[in-house]
């Protein structure tokens, strides 16, 4: 499984929006790419989010 559904799947169990997951760690946008697997989270991104 990818990183990407991982967080996904995580987040929307949880009921949490991507923008309020993500506020002051990155860009919504950048997530985003991350979730749909057209980029790879660096390590910060996930630390921050796994926090």
């Amino acid at each position: 499984m990818q990183i990407g559904k991982i967080l996904y799947e995580m987040r929307t169990a949880q009921n949490i929006s991507a923008i309020d997951l993500v506020n002051g760690i990155c860009a919504p946008s950048s997530y985003s790419e991350d979730e749909t697997g057209k980029n790879i989270p660096d390590f910060f991104t996930v630390n921050g989010i796994l926090e």
